[in-house]
């Protein structure tokens, strides 16, 4: 199979390092789009917000449903730090509406981690006085 040429490396735009399984997911789906030029690989940034939006549905989902667990929480963090500078540092056109759009995910991310440890009220948790 040959391989899309300059932009080969481009998946970069999603990220290489997103921290769970399923945002990890997502960045199998950018590297096959790519591979297999199913989208266009000149104008990434429609096909990338979907798959950020989908990253983020993801992200915040678990993060809500493992309340706020900080590990997973600084992992995801971590992850979109990355994507962040990587995206900076790219040429490719839109890269840096992406890194915003991370670093945006990643500050969500961190504030509802925070809200579901301190200030979510869980269901079948009793409070102490």
């Amino acid at each position: 199979m040959p391989r899309p040429e300059e932009n080969y490396h481009s998946t970069d735009r999603i990220t290489n390092s997103y921290p769970s399984t399923e945002a990890g997911q997502v960045h199998n789906v950018a590297q096959v789009v790519v591979a297999f030029r199913l989208f266009s690989t000149v104008n990434m940034l429609p096909w990338t917000l979907v798959l950020f939006a989908l990253a983020a549905i993801l992200l915040l989902t678990m993060t809500v449903r493992l309340r706020g667990n900080p590990w997973y929480a600084l992992a995801a963090v971590w992850g979109l730090v990355g994507v962040f500078a990587k995206q900076q540092a790219s040429t490719l056109p839109g890269a840096n509406i992406a890194a915003w759009i991370a670093l945006g995910l990643a500050g969500a991310v961190g504030v509802i981690s925070l809200w579901q440890q301190f200030g979510a009220r869980h269901p079948g948790t009793r409070l102490t006085h």
